[in-house]
């Protein structure tokens, strides 16, 4: 007497064996898809943390260019005072 014989256990087998090896390559795609994702994100995070930084160093330079045209103005609206005052008293 024979073992015991299922049908087409071997052909099961063979199957599952594939689909086993399928969800194993699935799951490893996965995960090198989830690595390039953080690669990707962290590379854009770094560009845009560069980009803000020379956002915020233009933007100084114009503030501080702002200050002193700002300060020069001043200055010139003072100068034509004390003439106005000096010919005022001139006269």
């Amino acid at each position: 007497m024979k073992g015991l014989y299922i049908p087409y256990l071997t052909e099961a087998v063979m199957i599952g064996t594939v689909l086993l090896a399928i969800v194993a390559v699935g799951q490893l795609v996965m995960k090198v898809l989830e690595y390039k994702l953080a690669k990707n994100q962290q590379e854009h995070q770094q560009r845009m943390d560069k980009e803000n930084l020379e956002i915020a160093k233009r933007k100084q330079e114009v503030e501080e260019r702002n200050q002193t045209l700002q300060e020069r103005k001043l200055e010139e609206e003072l100068k034509e005072k004390r003439e106005k005052k000096k010919k005022k008293k001139r006269k």
